[in-house]
């Protein structure tokens, strides 16, 4: 039976018990903790403490002597670390106190323990404030030699010895635990085979061995070199944010959260990138090595870092170093935008992100003159395009390469022929829309209300192509959902023979008794929906065909609606086991409309029995233009599939999964994985990728190489045009 040392704290004591406890952590970004107080000042001891001198309690006996000095020692031989531990004789002293000596004592009567315990060893460090400086004081270390008698040889039924003592040691030196395990609780990335890690099974010696973020600790806390450097542009003077340092073959380490953070997520790699002011601090593992610095948009550069030998315990030696990096040589990219048709100018505000720019934000935003004509200079590179129209044309996406000296770029569109309104001032759901008429190709124009101070004029709808669709969702709208002017409005476009899809949460609850449902629709609310899943009214409904759409992600979103007339409404899905509508359709010759009792947003299609909601789409679209799904609209750059992701199989898994997708045409892709905290674990892919179907596989590492523990993470693939998101289940 495999059992293991969990960390605990009582009593401001820390001690090492055996348990057979099963735990579920979620792992975090961060590689390390440390201990602080209240303050976040660091739990270290000052310079003028070290070496630190142990005493071992005279009782001890002699074949314990190498396995204490050899875990001090693991401490001693950490590169770029002043820390030092030193053996300063025996003393008489068996218990706690503030008395000058740092014990290490092996209570072979029991005590300091009482029977029965699970309790292996505890120690405790004394610390005091002075000048306003939290510093370390002493450490003591008493071991449970009555109930745990240590093991030298690896004994598989005994504790080892060097192992427990290695990791108590690192307390010490003011390394707290990896992973929130034990107690007192630790942070940071968990890390099994880490000396800091808490765990250890008897007989297991490896805790001997530090691993590279163990000996980051040592380092942060007590760094022997630290380099300051600052990146900046040789022209301008201006700082050059996130460029790339790189050592390979060098670990480099750094902070990322706030300073005195108790974890405060220092990254062990052989590369950095400078903060948004030119600037990074980290402290390296080795007196000699190159650094290879670079920028987007700019030459790399090289520089050599050499520390002076210094005596053990001198204190850390700073390098404060200044880079300029010369700008490679501009694009000049000229580009204009017209009426396809009447051949007319129209404006928009264009978006490009380069392939190797590190930043997620556009590497320039440019917005067109009146004649709809730009200019702009560029870094050589790939670039994806996103352009955002201007009413009402729709948005639309290229790729491009900028090598040559000048480029031009002309792109030409029609008007759009939907008009999508979303009310929700709360949420993203649009996306789910949004992608849904991506994969159609449809010409749309996508107006937010949560951005807008208005609509768009009824007078301005002739600028759209015809016939037009008014798509309108209130989404999870609470406040002002579909006031009177929102709904004089549509029934103002209804009376001049509109063709509407509404749909949103809480909307025939709300406004049941509103003109517009009830006089121009012919609907009233029944009651909150009891079962989400949507099937066929009826199989000869146009719209449902007699399919299954989905079910309803939270019963509270699902309204159940009955028609007050069936002239000219009829109801194309209904809830299942219910004879109430959950969408109906409307046609009175003078104006169409689909209306859908429920946030289009949440409806889930995760079910190959279930219709997909570009599906549903492309019908009622087709509904409401009177025409075959085949020929219902003219497409704004059609594609040839839809954006799809599959599940990722296995699932659950152990150790590695596969994700599915399919993109319909060449766009920037970001692939992460997100613990159930929102956290970032991993990056797997963030760049350009060509259309087709691809695979990603993601083998359970986080961004440090560091393998997660087992649990529920999402994983998210995001184009600027779409995003899903997706549960899996790691299994270790």
């Amino acid at each position: 039976m495999m059992r293991r040392l969990l960390p605990n704290f009582r009593g401001g004591v820390k001690m090492i018990v055996f348990g057979g406890v099963i735990l579920s952590i979620v792992a975090s970004i961060y590689a390390f903790c440390v201990f602080s107080n209240a303050s976040g000042d660091y739990r270290d001891y000052p310079l003028s403490a070290l070496p630190f001198e142990y005493h071992i309690s005279s009782p001890t006996p002699n074949e314990y002597y190498p396995s204490i000095h050899a875990s001090a020692e693991n401490w001693n031989v950490v590169n770029g670390s002043y820390f030092q531990f030193a053996y300063a004789g025996t003393t008489s002293v068996t218990s706690l106190g503030r008395d000058h000596i740092n014990l290490i004592f092996f209570d072979e009567a029991g005590m300091n323990f009482p029977e029965n315990t699970n309790a292996i060893a505890f120690s405790s460090t004394f610390t005091t404030t002075v000048d306003g400086d939290y510093q370390a004081t002493e450490s003591d270390l008493i071991y449970n030699a009555r109930d745990y008698p240590p093991a030298m040889d690896g004994n598989p039924n005994q504790i080892d010895l060097e192992g427990v003592l290695t990791h108590e040691l690192g307390h010490h030196l003011g390394i707290a635990h990896f992973g929130p395990v034990g107690g007192p609780p630790g942070c940071g990335e968990l890390l099994p085979d880490a000396t800091m890690y808490g765990v250890v099974a008897p007989g297991d010696t490896s805790k001997r061995s530090l691993h590279p973020h163990d000996k980051a600790a040592a380092i942060e806390l007590y760094p022997e070199w630290r380099v300051s450097l600052s990146v900046y542009d040789s022209l301008t003077q201006e700082s050059i944010p996130l460029a790339l340092v790189r050592s390979p073959g060098t670990t480099l380490i750094y902070t990322t959260a706030p300073e005195g953070s108790q974890c405060p997520g220092f990254i062990v790699s052989d590369s950095v990138r400078t903060d948004q002011s030119g600037t990074i601090a980290f402290e390296p593992d080795t007196s000699d090595f190159p650094l290879y610095i670079s920028g987007f948009g700019y030459q790399s550069d090289t520089v050599s870092v050499h520390f002076q030998d210094v005596a053990a315990i001198a204190g850390t030696e700073t390098a404060y170093i200044n880079v300029a990096l010369l700008p490679n040589q501009y694009v000049n990219v000229t580009g204009s935008l017209q009426d396809s048709v009447t051949g007319e100018p129209f404006g928009a505000t264009l978006k490009f992100y380069a392939k190797h720019d590190p930043s997620e934000e556009p590497t320039q935003v440019i917005t067109t003159d009146s004649l709809g004509n730009f200019t702009a200079s560029f870094p050589p590179d790939e670039y994806s395009i996103e352009g955002i129209a201007e009413y009402p044309y729709p948005d639309f996406f290229d790729t491009q390469t900028f090598t040559d000296s000048t480029t031009e770029l002309a792109y030409t569109g029609k008007p759009a022929q939907i008009l999508y309104i979303y009310e929700d001032y709360t949420t993203e759901n649009y996306r789910q829309m949004r992608t849904a008429l991506d994969s159609l190709g449809y010409r749309y124009y996508y107006w937010n209300m949560a951005i807008r101070d208005s609509l768009p004029p009824q007078d301005s709808f002739d600028a759209l192509t015809q016939p037009m669709i008014m798509i309108w969702s209130t989404g999870d709208a609470v406040v002002d959902l579909l006031d009177s002017t929102k709904q004089a409005y549509i029934t103002q476009y209804l009376d001049d023979g509109g063709r509407l899809f509404l749909s949103g949460t809480n909307l025939a609850w709300k406004r049941s008794d509103s003109p517009l449902l009830r006089d121009y629709l012919n609907v009233e609310y029944v009651d909150k929906a009891t079962q989400s899943v949507l099937q066929s009214a009826a199989t000869d409904d146009p719209i449902s065909q007699g399919n299954y759409a989905g079910y309803i992600q939270g019963m509270m979103a699902a309204d159940m609606v009955q028609l007050t007339s069936t002239q000219y409404a009829t109801a194309s899905f209904r809830y299942l086991t219910t004879e109430n509508a959950a969408m109906i359709r409307f046609d009175n010759g003078t104006y169409k409309a689909v209306y859908a009792a429920f946030g289009i947003e949440h409806l889930i299609n995760d079910n190959p029995a279930f219709l997909p909601l570009a599906d549903l789409m492309e019908r009622v679209v087709s509904y409401l233009l009177d025409e075959s799904p085949s020929s219902n609209l003219e497409e704004n750059n059609p594609v040839p599939a839809t954006f799809k992701v599959s599940s990722n199989y296995p699932n659950p898994f152990n150790p590695s999964t596969t994700i599915e997708y399919y993109l319909p045409g060449e766009t920037r892709v970001t692939i992460r994985v997100y613990n159930v905290m929102g956290q970032t674990v991993r990056t797997i892919y963030s760049g350009k990728m060509e259309s087709g179907n691809h695979s990603v596989q993601w083998n359970g590492l986080n961004n440090l190489g560091v393998q997660v523990s087992s649990g529920v993470y999402f994983f998210q693939i995001e184009t600027p045009r779409h995003s899903n998101i997706q549960k899996m289940m790691l299994l270790r």
